[in-house]
C-alpha cells in the first residue's frame, strides 16, 4: 500500500537500518489503516479489529489465507498504539499523519538512541 515516493521518502531519510525498517512497517500500517478507514462510515477514526478483519477477508492476497490473514492483522493491530503515540506527539489525530511526521519521529528515534549519553549526575 506504499506508493513509490512514500517508499523513496523512507530510503531517502538515510537512518540506521533498524530505524528504516521500523518505519516502513509504521509507513504501511498507517497507509493501510487510512485505506481501511475510507471505506467504513467513520473514515476519520482508526478502524477497529472488525473493521480490519472484514478488510482483510476482501483482499485477493489474503482471501484465501486465514493463516496469513490472522499473522498479518495480528501485526497491523500493534501498530494502532505507536501510531497514535507518534499522532500524539504530532498534535495530529492517527490517520492525518503523513509519511514526513514518521519520518521525524524516526530521526528523533534514531538520534536518541545513537546520542552519547549526558555526563554523570553530581
Amino acid at each position: 500500500m506504499l506508493s513509490p515516493e512514500d517508499l523513496e521518502e523512507v530510503e531517502a531519510s538515510c537512518l540506521p537500518v533498524l530505524e528504516r525498517h521500523d518505519l516502513r512497517l509504521l509507513a504501511h500500517g498507517l497507509r493501510t489503516f487510512q485505506a481501511i478507514a475510507a471505506s467504513t462510515e467513520a473514515p476519520q477514526r482508526m478502524p477497529d479489529l472488525a473493521q480490519m478483519e472484514r478488510w482483510a477477508a476482501n483482499q485477493p492476497a489474503m482471501a484465501d489465507d486465514p493463516a496469513f490473514r490472522a499473522a498479518f492483522l495480528d501485526q497491523l493491530s500493534r501498530l494502532v498504539d505507536p501510531l497514535e503515540r507518534i499522532a500524539a506527539a504530532c498534535q495530529r489525530s492517527p490517520l492525518t499523519l503523513q509519511i514526513p511526521q514518521l519520518v521525524a519521529w524516526a530521526k528523533e528515534r534514531a538520534d536518541a538512541r545513537l546520542s552519547p549519553p549526558g555526563p554523570p549526575p553530581g
